[in-house]
């Protein structure tokens, strides 16, 4: 079993003693390989400092459904960003075609105003 095993495990059997739920450490082991540990434990020391004994569990999985709501927000507003940013570079590389067009066009009328002076 590789280490990364061993740390989720690990994660599992606190996550499940300190929230009062040994029955449930598949759940948590599961959670464990999902989810960042340092959001987890983050979460539990939340839920430890915040809640009563017998709502330690409800708490938790409140939070992070919170936590992860938070994080789609994030992701999403990241990605509008993105989008925005990449509209921009193109909205400035069509405008610096559009000069170039323009003062090629107008090199070339007065090339031809030239021209037909002579």
């Amino acid at each position: 079993m590789n280490e990364e095993h061993f740390k989720n495990k690990a994660l599992a059997e606190e996550l499940s003693q300190s929230l009062d739920e040994p029955e449930n450490i598949g759940l948590y082991y599961k959670l464990a390989q999902q989810e960042p540990h340092d959001l987890l434990r983050g979460i539990l020391s939340w839920v430890k400092d915040y809640s009563k004994p017998e709502r330690k569990a409800k708490l938790f999985f409140w939070k992070l459904r919170q936590e992860r709501a938070n994080r789609e927000l994030l992701h999403e507003s990241d990605k509008e960003v993105s989008e925005q940013k990449e509209n921009l570079s193109r909205l400035k590389e069509l405008k610096s075609r559009k000069n170039f067009s323009f003062l090629s066009q107008l090199k070339h009328g007065e090339n031809q105003n030239e021209n037909n002076s002579k």
